[in-house]
């Protein structure tokens, strides 16, 4: 019911979140209605936050879902995804926004999250987008983490192109 609703009247806050609680409320029995069900409600809190593009919360709590989809299925396309919606959304809430912070958090881990598959420069603007986060919320110790952890991948990068070039200087010998 809800679902049809929300689906006419995109915009209706009021249908959003009936539906979106509907969705919380339902059981599913099998993984694959787990997984249709916890996608219908990606879509619908995203799709509350777009009917109110300035406010941050809704669009907190959809990001929150997605950071958790994302990180029991770890794929590749789903970060892209996600650090695609994290620097559209920058975009919509006004620059002195609280949510900036983790926005911000949020494009450099949908980067870095694609592991040795990203680029030096790519690596490079996702530390800075984590720096920029840290500067704002020095508490922030899951950016801290990710910092850390992609200068681990960068020296571990850096050493198996050394032994690599190694080796090629040991066969010209």
């Amino acid at each position: 019911m809800f679902g049809r609703a929300a689906n006419k009247q995109q915009t209706n806050v009021k249908y959003l979140e009936a539906l979106e609680e509907a969705l919380m409320k339902f059981v599913p029995t099998t993984s694959g209605e787990t997984r249709d069900y916890y996608n219908q409600l990606i879509g619908t809190r995203m799709q509350r936050a777009r009917a109110t593009p300035t406010e941050s919360a809704p669009w907190r709590k959809a990001l929150e879902t997605v950071y958790e989809r994302n990180n029991i299925s770890n794929s590749d396309f789903l970060w892209r995804e996600f650090a695609t919606d994290a620097e559209q959304i920058s975009q919509r809430v006004p620059p002195e926004d609280p949510l900036q912070p983790l926005l911000k958090y949020y494009r450099a881990l949908g980067t870095l999250r694609r592991g040795m598959g990203i680029s030096d420069s790519e690596r490079t603007a996702a530390e800075a987008l984590l720096r920029a986060a840290l500067k704002a919320d020095p508490s922030n110790e899951d950016a801290w983490l990710e910092l850390i952890r992609s200068q681990e991948l960068a020296a571990s990068k850096l050493m198996a192109d050394q032994q690599v070039q190694d080796g090629r200087k040991d066969r010209k010998s």
